[in-house]
């Protein structure tokens, strides 16, 4: 077998004949899938990243860094434009692709592509379209819009391509720029694609020999010298690197300040700071916590509830003081979220856009009635309805 490490988690394991197990390269989940099918192998990856992926291990285990590069053995798919795959998760995207189709009702989490440009031919435009039910190969016939202008747009493949036309990636193209080493000097300034520029650009075969292992660096060098001659090293230590140990100072500050002590600055229970001072490994944020806290010579501020407007204290392991404001706070966000796509929700739970003065086509039910709260000049308290009368909170009369 021939282990071939493309990047952090991306591994294909060749036998003499080509075949094997691999993971996904990292377009699977990007990339619009060239067949259609989506299907997946017995460990969830895509196939057809899959066998993207054995194609560059093939060609690059071939591949002895002299003479041209070989061509990559991939299937019809590899010569058919690369789009990326996107979803409208935010009122800004959904605006540009409102302003990109304006003949079409954009909503939230709509579904589009995004061509590859080739910068070398084409620089200053984003591709997108609305037309993602196309099949693979009928994908340049699609209504493609410039998301920055709206103007439409002919997509091509072809090289070099022709006049008025925009050109556009293949898989095939896009698999050898993440295979093959960045060269700066032929790199154009504006890169569109910059999901592939992370990781090893120029994978290594790597075969489990060996002799095609060897020791480098300093450290390297005195490994070698005590395998030859273990006592050619004095005391016989080597330099290790770690991180620091920034807990254990934190930790015997705490144990001289007792679990009552703690507590009382940091705003956990008793028995949780008993376990800290044991010497049991806290969590990252009660870490956070309690390092702060014995950090300064003043004790640190109190936790409030998250609830906008509710100053009631709460420990360190709760964001909300009750499960009421809790409930608020969720529905505060789930209007702020359907204001920012101009929206509203009705009592029943349906979305509506637009004007919600008319009955709700779900549950036939009134129209939206907005209930907004007036605040009262003397004491600052929330009123709900009628606000003529006197405030029951200070007695003031309203102005």
């Amino acid at each position: 077998m021939t282990a071939y490490v493309s990047r952090v988690n991306r591994f294909a394991m060749l036998d003499i004949h080509g075949n094997g197990p691999a993971t996904e390269s990292a377009l699977g989940g990007v990339y619009a899938d060239p067949t259609g099918r989506n299907r997946r192998t017995e460990d969830g990856h895509y196939a057809w990243a899959v066998e993207g992926h054995l194609a560059v291990a093939r060609a690059g285990v071939a591949w002895d860094g002299k003479g041209p590069v070989p061509v990559l053995g991939l299937p019809e798919w590899g010569d058919y434009p690369a789009p990326r795959t996107g979803v409208a998760n935010g009122w800004e995207q959904v605006q540009r692709l409102q302003d990109a189709f304006p003949d079409r009702r954009i909503r939230p989490f709509t579904p589009f592509f995004q061509a590859v440009v080739d910068p070398l031919y084409s620089i200053g435009v984003v591709p997108v379209t609305l037309d993602v039910d196309l099949p693979p190969g009928r994908r340049l016939e699609a209504d493609w819009r410039d998301q920055r202008t709206g103007k439409r747009l002919r997509l091509t493949t072809g090289r070099p391509p022709a006049p008025g036309m925009v050109r556009v990636r293949t898989y095939r193209e896009v698999l050898e720029l993440w295979r093959l080493p960045d060269d700066p000097t032929t790199t154009p300034v504006e890169v569109v694609d910059h999901v592939l520029q992370p990781g090893l650009r120029a994978p290594i075969p790597v075969r489990s020999r060996t002799a095609l292992f060897e020791l480098t660096g300093k450290e390297g060098d005195d490994l070698l010298t005590q395998m030859v001659d273990p006592g050619a090293i004095k005391n016989g230590e080597l330099t290790i690197y770690r991180h620091a140990n920034t807990w254990e100072p934190v930790l015997e500050r705490a144990k001289t300040l007792g679990a009552t002590e703690l507590a009382r600055r940091t705003g956990l229970s008793e028995r949780t700071a008993r376990y800290v001072i044991q010497g049991r490994r806290p969590s990252p944020q009660t870490a956070a916590l309690v390092s702060s806290a014995l950090s300064g010579t003043e004790d640190p501020p109190p936790r409030v509830c998250g609830r906008a407007g509710c100053d009631a204290r709460v420990s360190s392991r709760k964001r909300f003081c009750s499960d009421r404001c809790r409930r608020a706070a969720a529905r505060a966000r789930d209007r702020l979220m359907l204001h920012e796509v101009g929206a509203v929700r009705c009592r029943c739970g349906a979305i509506r856009y637009g004007s919600a003065k008319d009955p709700c086509p779900s549950c036939g039910g009134s129209g939206y009635v907005e209930v907004r709260a007036r605040q009262c000049p003397g004491c600052g308290a929330q009123r709900v309805g009628d606000t003529t009368a006197t405030c029951p909170a200070c007695g003031r009369a309203s102005a």
